[in-house]
């Protein structure tokens, strides 16, 4: 059974999180994303670095091409956004056993992720991990985003209120085990026509995890 979320159905659910403590492991080594700049996976090519963006670096995974890591992040937000911003375009396939794209550090500015292709994470396929002050987020999504242990979107942390997250969907957002999008708090616009959902039945397809998230929000 799964939780769906759909152009037909239009419903924001909030559930209470539930802690899971596991023994220690060190996991795999990680190997530290390359330099922030600008990147391109050509057609026909796999590349199994991970990436790193900054200021105004663009991404392209051109149709055909692969961006593949084992154990780390495939892409990683590392600094400020300046300018007109990041843009991240998969045209083929992000893969990763860890996140899609993550933060490190404290990041602001604009970044936009245009998927017309296949993202699929182990982990969330996409966090904000601090509180992003002036920050925008914006996701275009004709494609298919899909996470495994983790959410699609992680923005429970994203609870400044001057955040911005516009996602525009018209292709598939998938959780297997988790929510698909956990929001965080700021100004939040969802527009889907297409297919938002989780397989998990304990989870949502939308959730606010965190009460004071939900008194964050600015507008949704």
């Amino acid at each position: 059974m799964n939780r769906l979320f759909s152009s037909a159905s239009c419903s924001a659910l909030l559930a209470a999180s539930a802690i899971l403590f596991a023994p220690l492991s060190l996991g795999p080594a990680h190997a530290d994303p390359a330099p922030s700049g600008s990147f391109i996976v050509p057609t026909g090519e796999t590349e199994t670095n991970p990436q790193a963006v900054s200021g105004t670096d663009t991404g392209l995974i051109e149709a055909g091409g692969t961006l593949e890591t084992d154990g780390d992040d495939a892409i990683v937000w590392d600094g400020p956004a300046t300018g007109a911003g990041i843009v991240i375009t998969n045209d083929g396939t992000i893969s990763t056993t860890d996140r899609a794209i993550d933060t490190d550090g404290g990041v602001s500015g604009t970044f936009t992720l245009k998927n017309n292709g296949v993202i699929r994470s182990d982990d969330d396929t996409l966090r904000i991990n601090d509180a992003f002050a002036g920050g925008k987020l914006h996701v275009i999504n004709t494609g298919e985003m899909t996470s495994g242990e983790g959410q699609v979107f992680d923005l429970n942390k994203a609870t400044d209120s001057s955040a911005v997250v516009v996602i525009e969907n018209s292709g598939s957002i998938t959780a297997q085990e988790n929510d698909a999008i956990r929001f965080g708090g700021g100004a939040v616009t969802l527009i889907n026509s297409g297919t938002i959902q989780t397989f998990s039945e304990e989870d949502r397809a939308l959730k606010f995890d965190d009460e004071g998230n939900i008194e964050n929000v600015s507008t949704f």
